[in-house]
């Protein structure tokens, strides 16, 4: 179990990891490319769910542009709500998404789904 003290360091360091990524314009997936950590574990460390390792505090840094020490500085995130924004909120900035939204074009044009047998 961590301190109050020790909590509210893990705090600052999530927040400062976001703030700084946010700064950049870069998505929690372009920061887990530039740093060579998953995008999930980028996630997990911006909702402080886990207690990243020294090793991966300096990748992100490296990747963000910034000194290691700088993500202990005293650091605080407005509340966010829980769960994924609305799908109008919600933007699509990847290849990855281009490339299926593209490949899901053709079947939608031929009016066919997946899931639909024709006899």
């Amino acid at each position: 179990m961590l301190t109050k003290h020790a909590a509210a360091v893990c705090r600052s360091i999530a927040a400062n990891i976001r703030l700084a990524r946010l700064r950049r314009g870069w998505t929690q997936e372009q920061l887990g490319e530039e740093a060579e950590v998953a995008p999930r574990y980028v996630q997990r460390i911006e909702t402080g769910r886990i207690n990243p390792s020294a090793v991966v505090l300096a990748a992100l840094a490296d990747a963000l542009g910034i000194n290691p020490g700088q993500l202990f500085r005293p650091a605080k995130l407005g509340e966010r709500p829980e769960g994924r924004p609305s799908k109008a909120g919600r933007r699509f900035q990847t290849e990855k998404y281009n490339l299926q939204s593209q490949a899901a074009e053709p079947r939608a044009a031929y009016g066919k789904s997946r899931h639909r047998r024709t006899h």
